[in-house]
């Protein structure tokens, strides 16, 4: 608790809780103590991260990707556009990128077949590259120097004026990929385009196509379904779409209205208002000393032709003979 809480005083309540799972797995391996137990270090924990809200890395949106894969220059930033290719359509990692392989990417004469060997998760992927995307990759491809393949295996090479050289490219380089892109499209705070900005941007683009947790389980290599719970909340269409069923449903229900039976003391559509000039006219019994049995009558013949006898406003004219 004590070093918890020196620790709460310069780091944030996310680090708290990285350092809490890195001591917990560490502190079980070698004394076999389990400190998830330890309730009131776990409430000290929640307590200080009541009202935090981490900064999450921006995303990229469609429009932008597409203008990006357009107007940037091949000889500059064919690299670039090939590493995004790559995580949006395979919502890769900076280290899968890394440690892909030539033996990984399978050309099938008009798509890339791609398979993520090495996940986190330890659940291999895969997924292809068509159309117009494939052709800048394959124009990537065919930069490959000659003999590479005896000196290393993996796919993603240093590119620089127009072609590739036999240097590895690092993570380093795959996390600035987001940040390059931004500057390029001069957005506002390009530093908050982190290495992780494009892999949310694949899924935040599935997630706005209506695609169900299993799919994008699937596409990010999730063992668990929160997370994919968390992009299917946060995604604007659907929360348009949502909006839209709403509404619809008001309006079912407003078309409803019509069919269902009157309430009590309420005109039906067949039914009107009779005057004075339709039905006898009647008023108060005593004042006029008729018997309310008249007034009765005339009331119940009223409701039989579907009718509401309504009580004229001069009480003198009203006809006493039944």
């Amino acid at each position: 608790m004590a070093y918890f809480d020196t620790l709460s005083n310069s780091l944030k309540p996310s680090t708290l809780w990285s350092m809490y799972s890195m001591l917990r797995s560490v502190i079980s391996l070698k004394h076999d103590v389990d400190i998830s137990k330890y309730l009131k270090l776990k409430t000290f924990l929640k307590r200080k991260s009541t009202g935090f809200k981490s900064k999450k890395a921006k995303v990229l949106n469609s429009e932008q990707i597409q203008l990006f894969i357009d107007k940037a220059n091949d000889e500059k930033f064919l690299f670039t556009k090939v590493a995004l290719i790559f995580v949006i359509c395979g919502a890769c990692r900076s280290h899968e990128l890394k440690d892909l392989e030539i033996q990984d990417v399978q050309d099938l004469g008009s798509a890339l077949f791609v398979t993520i060997p090495k996940t986190k998760t330890n659940l291999p992927r895969s997924f292809t590259i068509v159309n117009t995307h494939y052709k800048i990759c394959k124009r990537y491809i065919n930069l490959r120097p000659q003999g590479i393949d005896n000196t290393t295996r993996r796919f993603f090479l240093n590119y620089q004026h127009n072609k590739c050289t036999r240097q590895a490219i690092g993570i380093n380089k795959f996390a600035s990929v987001p940040k390059e892109i931004a500057k390029f499209l001069k957005l506002p705070d390009s530093q908050l385009y982190t290495g992780h900005s494009l892999r949310r941007s694949s899924t935040t683009l599935l997630a706005n196509t209506g695609a169900n947790m299993t799919e994008i389980n699937q596409h990010g290599g999730w063992n668990s379904s929160s997370v994919a719970e968390q992009y299917i909340e946060d995604s604007i269409t659907n929360k348009i779409n949502r909006g839209k069923k709403i509404f619809d449903s008001l309006q079912i229900s407003k078309e409803n209205i019509g069919s269902l039976p009157p309430i009590e003391g309420s005109l039906s559509p067949k039914e009107t208002e009779i005057t004075e000039a339709e039905v006898p006219p009647a008023s108060h019994a005593l004042e006029d000393n008729v018997p309310s049995l008249i007034i009765n009558k005339k009331e119940n013949n009223a409701k039989a032709a579907g009718v509401r006898y309504v009580l004229p406003s001069n009480p003198k004219i009203m006809q006493t003979n039944s």
